[in-house]
């Protein structure tokens, strides 16, 4: 259970709060299982805080820094995390359905088996974090930073990865069923054993991806894509769309060193 004195500082706001985290550098927060919804909770300082089975439904944790934070169980359903720093945090099992994270900071964080149905992650930073079996289901993951994310068997029906970076991310055996991936790059993404049932590929970058074994896959979704340069396909889907469409296996050109969609251009405060 939670320190009953860790619940009375944050209880007095986070002005309060903030400034005896500066004063008691050494202390750990300790809010296991702590009740704190519908909360206003803005920039709050909650890096390495014990929050694991809180319940924050409905809690405004905008810009807040919880890096390293443990988050196992926790209750985020509906909770504002734009712009939060969650970077390394434990958030396995997490609920977080329809929760704001826009542009949050998650890379390296732990999501294993966490609940983001409908949650909105756009243009979200989530490099190397692990998704292994999340939840996902038509969540806005778009113009989102996922390179080398581990997505194994993940839910990611009807997810948005418009313009997404994906490269060198995990999608081994992933249920990609009506996922749109329009310009999406998913250079040498491993999407072996997916399930990618009428799944939008159109104009994404699928250059040394392996795509043997993806279930579901027709040659016409395939047709749609920027590039196969390199990709591992099935032998006779790479037979036959060499001979209907080779211009799909040529070298692509040097993209232009231009501004990406998933590069930070958010206001600095």
């Amino acid at each position: 259970m939670a320190n009953p004195n860790h619940r009375m500082i944050l209880e007095r706001g986070v002005t309060v709060w903030n400034r005896w985290r500066r004063e008691n550098t050494d202390a750990v927060p300790d809010l296991r299982k702590a009740v704190v919804r519908d909360a206003e909770l803005f920039k709050a300082m909650l890096a390495g805080a014990h929050l694991d089975g809180a319940d924050l439904r409905g809690t405004s944790l905008f810009r807040a820094d919880l890096r390293e934070a443990d988050l196992r169980e926790a209750n985020l359903e509906g909770a504002d995390l734009f712009r939060a720093d969650l970077r390394g945090a434990n958030l396995q099992r997490a609920r977080l359905k329809k929760a704001e994270l826009l542009g949050a900071f998650l890379d390296g964080a732990n999501l294993r088996d966490a609940n983001l149905e409908a949650a909105y992650l756009r243009r979200a930073k989530l490099w190397e974090t692990v998704l292994v079996q999340a939840d996902l289901s038509l969540a806005d993951l778009s113009q989102s930073d996922l390179r080398l994310a581990d997505l194994r068997k993940a839910r990611l029906w009807r997810v948005r990865l418009t313009d997404a970076n994906l490269e060198g991310a995990d999608l081994r055996k992933a249920d990609l069923g009506e996922a749109v991936f329009r310009g999406a790059n998913l250079h040498q993404a491993d999407l072996r054993g997916a399930d990618l049932w009428k799944a939008d590929l159109g104009a994404a970058d699928l250059s040394k991806a392996d795509l043997r074994g993806a279930s579901d896959l027709a040659l016409e979704q395939l047709a749609r894509v920027k590039t196969l340069y390199q990709a591992r396909l099935q032998p006779d889907d790479l037979t036959r769309l060499r001979e209907l469409h080779p211009r799909l296996f040529e070298k692509p050109e040097e993209a232009k060193e231009e501004g990406k969609p998933w590069e930070d251009d958010f206001d600095a405060d």
